[in-house]
């Protein structure tokens, strides 16, 4: 199921990256990972505003995250159409069918814990990622 807001060739590049980290085959998710799943899409996004090169584009981001102008977490959510999207594309991936958001996030704690622990470290902000 395509994430609202998405079309088929973002769906397909989100489950390659972020979004297939955490909900497809041997689930798992570590800082490293996390960090590259929200850099890759959040330098990506910078490439396409400004129209310039990876090389650019990926100083321009890791001297923004190391002089505090960029909070990857943040970026992210921005960059994917906000933190409601972003949920939205996880729900319709697991397959929760739920009435309300708070009880969509209860069904994905106990169907996939990583995805949970995924936007519980978005809505806190959090540049990197702990279990």
């Amino acid at each position: 199921m395509k994430g609202q807001g998405t079309n088929s060739h973002q769906y397909t590049n989100h489950l390659s990256g972020w979004l297939g980290d955490i909900t497809l085959g041997n689930i798992s998710l570590n800082n490293p990972d996390y960090k590259a799943d929200l850099d890759a899409v959040n330098i990506v996004a910078l490439m396409k505003q400004n129209n310039s090169d990876y090389a650019t584009a990926s100083t321009q981001y890791y001297d923004g995250i190391a002089a505090g102008r960029y909070n990857r977490a943040d970026l992210f959510v921005k960059n994917n159409g906000g933190l409601s999207n972003i949920k939205q594309t996880i729900y319709g991936t697991v397959g929760i069918k739920a009435n309300s958001d708070g009880d969509a996030l209860i069904q994905l704690r106990t169907k996939n814990p990583v995805a949970y622990n995924f936007i519980g470290h978005l809505v806190r902000h959090k540049s990197d990622y702990s279990e």
